[in-house]
């Protein structure tokens, strides 16, 4: 079974410093890429499929996916928030932290997974098209419950308070 994954690479000796010099061989770096990229797309490819499928399980954009981030829905149990390195080479040093800020609490605080893909790749131009940010949720949440957020500004800003 590991016959396919094998590769032979030529190394000037046998010592364990040779391991960069393999590492750095044209032939390991492709495998290795592919390997990331091959994740990468089935990963946006998930993601796509439970939009599809209308679960309420996947969200994108900024305020969507912080929202459900907010809501605990980005955690412990299958939560993803995918985000793309570009959000991370803003000019903008507020928006890096932002985005830094909303990494961490997934990791440390939801206990969720936190995938950063390439802009780069065919994967992570699809999440940039998506507005850069996007997650697989751990539970349903309602459309509603996302715009919710907009319905109360649009309240407070029209004077019309119930």
């Amino acid at each position: 079974r590991l016959l396919p994954s094998v590769v032979v690479v030529h190394s000037a000796s046998g010592y364990l410093h040779s391991l960069s010099e393999v590492l750095q061989s044209p032939t390991v770096k492709t495998l290795l890429a592919d390997t990331k990229y091959a994740r990468e797309t089935k990963l946006m490819d998930d993601f796509m499929d439970e939009l599809r499928k209308e679960t309420n399980k996947a969200t994108y954009g900024a305020r969507e996916v912080e929202a459900a981030v907010d809501q605990g829905a980005v955690g412990r149990g299958g939560g993803v928030l995918i985000i793309s390195n570009r959000l991370f080479r803003s000019q903008d040093v507020r928006e890096r932290k932002r985005w830094v800020a909303l990494v961490d609490r997934v990791r440390q605080v939801e206990g969720g997974e936190v995938r950063v893909l390439s802009s780069d790749h065919e994967s992570g131009k699809r999440l940039d098209a998506l507005g850069g940010v996007a997650a697989l949720l751990t539970f349903p949440i309602a459309d509603e419950d996302l715009v919710g957020d907009e319905d109360d500004e649009e309240d407070e800003g029209s004077g019309n308070d119930e």
